[in-house]
């Protein structure tokens, strides 16, 4: 998904940086060094499977204990997920 953004900019000689791509330009004014500029960007948020909006970068660990006393630090999609060692070792479990 993407969104836009209205920003002023004004610039130099070497131009502006803009953090996404210019979409079009709204008004420029050569006199102020000055123009607006439509930006579109990507959306930078992510939706899980369970609806809730998740950051970009996020990630989630494993975090079932391990026998020597830490936590298993394998990276996982979600919250509340086990890693696919860990996932198991539950399914065994629940077997006997």
């Amino acid at each position: 998904m993407m969104w836009y953004s209205r920003e002023t900019h004004c610039y130099d000689d070497c131009g502006f940086a803009v953090d996404g791509r210019v979409v079009a330009v709204l008004s420029h004014s050569p006199h102020q060094s000055r123009v607006t500029v439509l930006v579109e960007r990507a959306e930078p948020t992510v939706f899980s499977g369970h609806g809730e909006a998740v950051s970009e970068g996020v990630s989630y660990e494993c975090g079932a204990e391990l026998s020597s006393g830490g936590t298993c630090t394998r990276d996982v999609d979600g919250p509340d997920e086990l890693c696919w060692q860990h996932d198991e070792e539950d399914e065994d479990e629940a077997d006997t």
